[in-house]
């Protein structure tokens, strides 16, 4: 029997996948997307009236936010980010450096995974390497490509695909 896990980090791919593939779309894991997953650890730690605000350059965690209302509060671009920040007047020169800290801790592998293959690198250097077989493809053309092909696959082993749509 085939397996396949396509990822669920990707917004714009789960919505392509479920739109124009959805005989596929039980190959995307049933986990939620990373901003929403940190979002509800962060109602945990903090308590669920704790506001949450997501920062990326994605404008479909937008979209992702408005569809998980009571975790996320706003999700905004780091170009909205930048606008507003520059609207205020706020002047970054002008605020004392401050040794980084971060709450609760670090996220450590978490910086790569953003990036074309950080997922793939973070859940690849956990997991058994022989039974899985792990790629990944940004862009949409790359992506529909693999979509189109999927069915095809015929190894033996697990395939598990990190699939971005921007590149």
């Amino acid at each position: 029997t085939l397996f396949r896990s396509i990822s669920s980090a990707c917004p714009s791919v789960v919505e392509l996948i479920c739109k124009y593939y959805p005989s596929i779309s039980d190959s995307i894991v049933p986990i939620h997307s990373p901003m929403v997953t940190h979002g509800l650890m962060i109602k945990e730690w903090f308590g669920k009236d704790a506001k949450t605000i997501f920062f990326g350059p994605c404008i479909s965690k937008k979209r992702e936010a408005d569809n998980f209302k009571n975790i996320i509060d706003v999700a905004l671009t780091f170009n909205d980010l930048r606008e507003w920040m520059n609207d205020e007047g706020i002047d970054f020169d002008l605020i004392p450096e401050n040794e980084d800290t971060f709450e609760p801790y670090t996220s450590n592998m978490g910086s790569i995974y953003p990036l074309d293959g950080g997922m793939v690198a973070g859940v690849s250097a956990d997991l058994e390497k022989n039974s899985t077989i792990y790629m990944n493809f940004s862009g949409t053309d790359a992506i529909r490509q693999t979509l189109n092909s999927i069915d095809n696959w015929n190894s033996s082993q697990k395939l598990f695909l990190e699939l971005l749509s921007c590149t």
